[in-house]
């Protein structure tokens, strides 16, 4: 098994378990990184309110993120962050996404080491009269879908951190 096998597979079941022991339908995941450096393994708590804004999230995807694996000295890394998700083709949407577009909730598992990438999902369902948030099984999807400011400067970072 790898070291990434074995990263990916901890933080699964990490977040599998954090999602039985919600006790509200409105519970959410927090976001996490992860960065592995040998047998070690450190997390990074992500405030959610870094989300709600441009601003923010630049700080978190181009400072904090590409930091956090260069101070660790990473050769791993691993983000876990929900979101939504349509099957719209992104030029066929307005700038936004109204309450009326089909949509889902997710769970995203972006994973990489020196050499290879991985991006994992799992579906949140909130069924009615249900008691907390349900997560799905998690399925592997093209990581050829891994580019933008989630992914790239981290990756970046991970990549430069090869030269210890």
């Amino acid at each position: 098994m790898s070291n990434l096998d074995s990263i990916r597979i901890a933080v699964q079941e990490a977040a599998t378990l954090i999602g039985k022991r919600m006790t509200r339908i409105e519970d959410d995941w927090i976001p996490i990184a992860f960065a592995g450096s040998g047998q070690m393994l450190h997390m990074l708590d992500i405030p959610p309110d870094l989300l709600g804004s441009e601003a923010g999230k630049n700080l978190l995807c181009d400072e904090i993120l590409p930091r956090f694996i260069k101070t660790t000295k990473a050769d791993s890394y691993a983000l876990v962050v929900s979101g939504w998700a349509t099957d719209y083709k992104l030029g066929d949407l307005p700038g936004h996404l109204p309450e009326e577009y089909d949509r889902s909730e997710w769970l995203f598992l972006t994973l990489a080491d020196l050499h290879s990438v991985e991006l994992w999902q799992a579906e949140i369902k909130r069924p009615e009269g249900a008691s907390r948030p349900q997560l799905g099984e998690w399925e592997q999807i093209d990581a050829d879908l891994t580019t933008g400011r989630f992914f790239d400067p981290q990756i970046n970072a991970l990549r430069g951190s090869e030269e210890k």
